[in-house]
């Protein structure tokens, strides 16, 4: 039963990382393609 928790912990850890990851990778993402729109605005 300790090792179950040890494990699932581990697992919403890696998952909440990966979260994180692809939420950072979409907001840079947004920031550059709305910097470029407003650059070609200008």
């Amino acid at each position: 039963m300790f090792l179950f928790i040890i494990t699932s912990l581990l697992s919403v850890c890696s998952f909440v990382d990966g979260v994180h990851i692809t939420l950072d990778h979409t907001i840079k993402i947004t920031y550059i393609v709305h910097g470029y729109s407003v650059c070609s605005v200008d």
